[in-house]
């Protein structure tokens, strides 16, 4: 993912959790002390999420590419192949053969 895509989005989500936890404190529901707790450990659940589909989403695209690849390929080849933007769709079913 390009970065400054990866600030934006972390930047928009920020925003809105502290909106969220702003309006939980203004009502009294949260202390000052809890919702930056809170924040923060809900930010940080984010981030690991977000890492984990990212790399399950990398990992099956190496996977599919390798597939589709020639015989004998190696893994440089197939990770040349990936950022060259040369690789079949990664929603191919388990039972097609990548193309």
């Amino acid at each position: 993912m390009n970065p400054l895509v990866s600030q934006f989005i972390s930047a928009v989500l920020r925003w809105a959790l502290q909106g969220a936890f702003a309006y939980l404190i203004a009502k009294g529901v949260l202390t000052e002390e809890q919702g930056s707790i809170m924040l923060v450990g809900l930010v940080g659940s984010l981030v690991t999420l977000a890492w984990m589909l990212w790399t399950k989403y990398k990992d099956r695209l190496k996977f599919v590419t390798a597939l589709a690849a020639p015989i004998g390929s190696t893994e440089r080849q197939v990770e040349a192949s990936v950022k060259a933007g040369d690789y079949p769709s990664i929603t191919t079913h388990k039972d097609e053969v990548p193309r």
